[in-house]
């Protein structure tokens, strides 16, 4: 099946995806050209991305707004989902034209405002980018952003305590990507920023232990290029692997992998084609067929959205995802 929908995706949006333990469920928002944000899922195929999957609730987001998500499945009775014993639940955060951090929240069945957040009144750096994980199985969530004198803050949220500043995690270059990943089934964080000097850093913190610096430290990357990490124990090696994309030039992704083996990066490897991104990338790693895959979406050179995935050790190109007024889908 193939298409080509008029997208409504906008020029250099940002671009959040969140992908489910232990299933394969999928999300993707983006930013359309009224300002209003969108989602398309994957739950065996990918749906949405046109106008009525936009989230109206959601609708004081600023131009341009930096969006990071996270989600989780929860075990739930019969009264509150339907067919299944494990209900979705996605937290969306964004910027309003004030630059306090915004959430609205999937509970399962609608989308609400996330009032324990909002009253949290974050207000950011006007260039922030925000990262958030959620931690399996015990679903805590961790928030990064930049704060308005250019430190890195750490925000997390427990069913206990609900939201409570965490952390101060040094300062950033204004306008710094921010990338956190952790591996399923522990307690063990990276976050990637660019500092003043535009190199590339990483801090490393397990269990209760303090923030450390970690292994990876890259200097002259552009200033503000985009990036993203996740973190995984398999795929074809049986070993724990962190995996970095930069955005380091028009159509240019270089990807640094980390492995527990020998405790250090590889050397970049350039992933380059004619499809590749000179925006916003945002990356995911989800359970298939008891394996990880790996998975990154970007904005195409026609506003279009587009996909690599690390199929069987290598990356492939993917189908591309609608962002317009059409429901045809390629299904991958």
């Amino acid at each position: 099946m193939t298409f080509n929908p008029k997208t409504s995706m906008l020029r250099h949006s940002a671009i959040a995806a969140c992908a489910f333990w232990p299933t394969d469920r999928q999300h993707i928002f983006f930013q359309d050209h009224d300002g209003g944000i969108r989602q398309i899922t994957h739950k065996n195929g990918f749906v949405g991305g046109d106008k009525h999957s936009r989230l109206a609730i959601a609708n004081n987001a600023k131009w341009h707004t930096p969006l990071a998500a996270a989600g989780y499945e929860v075990p739930c009775s019969q009264k509150d989902c339907s067919g299944n014993n494990r209900a979705a639940r996605i937290h969306l955060f964004y910027l309003n034209a004030e630059n306090f951090i915004r959430s609205v929240t999937f509970n399962g069945e609608f989308w609400v405002t996330a009032t324990d957040f909002n009253k949290q009144l974050i207000r950011v750096h006007p260039s922030s980018k925000l990262s958030v994980i959620a931690m399996y199985p015990s679903n805590v969530l961790r928030l990064y952003y930049q704060t308005e004198d250019k430190k890195l803050n750490e925000h997390i949220y427990t069913a206990e305590a609900g939201w409570l500043h965490q952390a101060t995690l040094g300062a950033a270059i204004t306008g710094s990507a921010i990338a956190a990943t952790a591996y399923p089934c522990r307690d063990e964080i990276s976050v990637f920023f660019q500092d003043a000097s535009c190199t590339l850093r990483q801090i490393h913190k397990v269990d209760k232990d303090v923030w450390r610096e970690g292994s990876l430290n890259i200097p002259g990357a552009p200033p503000q290029c985009a990036f993203s990490a996740v973190s995984h124990t398999g795929l074809i090696w049986n070993m724990d692997i962190i995996r970095l994309h930069v955005v380091t030039g028009r159509k240019t992704v270089s990807e640094w992998v980390w492995y527990h083996s020998n405790n250090a990066f590889s050397e970049a490897t350039d992933l380059s084609s004619s499809t590749l991104p000179h925006g916003n990338i945002a990356a995911i790693v989800y359970p298939k067929d008891e394996k990880e895959e790996v998975r990154f979406y970007f904005q195409g050179d026609h506003n279009e959205m587009l996909a690599i995935g690390l199929v069987a050790g290598t990356w492939e190109v993917l189908p591309m995802l609608s962002t317009g007024e059409t429901s045809l889908y390629e299904t991958r």
